[in-house]
């Protein structure tokens, strides 16, 4: 028996014996008077009172005890939510520290994130791994402290792009103190704030180090090279041929999907047979305009390239935005196919979305103006802003590649997943193909063929290698042998 029902029959029988007792001594008191009718008429009236009195005790104790249950169940019923409640946080909570540990401890790729004043506000286990250092030596400080005023010379050009709301890929040559040089292929991703403004840049760095960059012997870098020499060196580097082209192998996920892709990119020779990573040249070149001189150049030899390579090798091309501008680019394009006799659809251009999205109408004059010549037209980064892909497929975009932050996280992000997904849905209903990007192990690449991605991009598929007929074939054939 519970205390409410036991109080409530405590409280039941006292009024019974009350009324009982009352009753009692009335008539024992009647029973010792003359019985006087005015006598009996009162004490009668005595009785009544006392009992309607114990009777309204007794409705007002049920009504407090029925008030207290009701309150006391609907405590039982909130108790027993906030129960449940806490249980699906606590597995919640659980579920996020499983995909937390993931990024933080055992991501091989580095990631951090900077504010605006390019301090490092967070930073995953393996970049602390690359400094050497511990994270209380790496939170809030400047990225240019952490990594030596010479290494940072070669991330200045491409963070300010970055905090200008541009996407940015280019590769790094860093030589941390007392340790080895690594190449690292780095993409920054602006973080947009609801008012459109940049308020901090994701920046992901993957190892793209090879033999030669281990052997190579660290050299020094000039803190503040001056722009005529470094004009100089490139117009240098065009005259004479000095640039090397390497390729990035991009592996078929599906049985039908036709044909080989290939990314070319580019470095630029340095005395005793050393090269420099484009991201240390390429925005002096910018800055100077000497880029859409060396898109023809490497536009030029790309073509070359392709009059003896496979007749299904696509090669594509990253193409920068002054270039983009430049309204002969189109015809010269269509002189070097004509000239060598190769079919438009060998060559292909990478834009990138955030620049689509700043400069629509250039960009779409120069998609017409190459229409007809069959070179194929990729935007790179596709899937981190609100551009629809009707509006792609009417540009006349061939092939979406999808952003590498998107493709990173879906092993701990079904959600990403999800949207991958409908991604890969739409954009092959549209006539379009698609490029993974960021593909670093064989989760990823079996979790995007599940997807029905085409193609498949990144250090898990292919390293890149320098460009040659011998090396394009071997390497496609090991790009497609990770994919299997």
């Amino acid at each position: 028996m519970t205390n409410a029902l036991l109080k409530r029959w405590i409280a039941q029988t006292l009024v019974a014996a009350g009324a009982i007792a009352l009753s009692a001594m009335l008539l024992a008191t009647i029973s010792l008077t003359t019985f006087d009718p005015r006598w009996a008429v009162f004490l009668s009236g005595v009785l009544c009172a006392a009992v309607l009195s114990l009777v309204s005790r007794s409705a007002n104790a049920r009504w407090k005890i029925a008030r207290k249950t009701a309150q006391l169940n609907a405590t039982r019923t909130k108790l027993a939510a906030e129960i449940r409640l806490r249980a699906h946080a606590e597995e919640a909570l659980q579920r996020l520290r499983s995909g937390v540990e993931l990024v933080d401890e055992s991501l091989p790729a580095m990631i951090i994130y900077l504010d605006k004043e390019q301090r490092v506000r967070y930073h995953n286990r393996s970049f602390k791994r690359l400094l050497g250092v511990e994270s209380s030596a790496i939170d809030g400080r400047r990225l240019e402290d952490l990594v030596g005023a010479p290494a940072f010379l070669e991330l200045r050009e491409p963070l300010s792009a970055a905090g200008a709301g541009r996407e940015i890929r280019f590769e790094w040559m860093m030589r941390p103190a007392g340790q080895k040089a690594c190449r690292l292929e780095v993409q920054c991703q602006p973080d947009f704030a609801d008012d459109g403004a940049v308020r901090g840049i994701f920046a992901i760095l993957c190892d793209a180090t090879c033999a030669d960059d281990l052997a190579a012997a660290p050299q020094p870098v000039d803190v503040d090279p001056a722009p005529l020499d470094m004009a100089e060196k490139l117009a240098s580097a065009l005259e004479h041929d000095e640039f090397s082209l390497y390729w990035q192998g991009i592996a078929s996920l599906r049985a039908d999907a036709t044909p080989r892709f290939h990314e070319v990119l580019l470095r630029m020779n340095e005395e005793e047979e050393k090269q420099i990573p484009p991201g240390t040249f390429l925005p002096w070149a910018e800055q100077l305009g000497l880029m859409p001189d060396i898109d023809r150049w490497v536009v030029r030899h790309v073509v070359e390239f392709a009059a003896g390579a496979q007749p299904d090798a696509v090669f594509m091309v990253n193409l920068s935005p002054t270039t983009i501008r430049d309204p002969g680019f189109a015809d010269f394009v269509r002189e070097c196919l004509q000239s060598h006799g190769v079919a438009g659809d060998a060559l292909g251009f990478e834009l990138v979305e955030s620049d689509l999205l700043a400069h629509c109408e250039p960009y779409q004059a120069f998609i017409d103006s190459l229409r007809g010549s069959g070179c194929r037209i990729a935007v790179s980064g596709f899937g981190n802003t609100p551009l629809s892909l009707r509006r792609m497929h009417n540009m006349g975009v061939d092939i979406l590649k999808l952003d590498g932050g998107l493709v990173l996280a879906v092993e701990r992000s079904p959600a990403d997943l999800s949207r991958l997904k409908a991604i890969n849905r739409a954009a092959h209903a549209a006539g379009m193909k698609t490029i993974a990007e960021c593909v670093e192990n064989d989760i990823t690449r079996a979790l995007l063929e599940r997807i029905d991605t085409d193609y498949a991009q990144g250090f898990g598929i292919a390293r890149p290698r320098p460009m040659s007929a011998t090396d394009l074939d071997s390497g496609s054939r090991e790009a497609n042998a990770a994919a299997a």
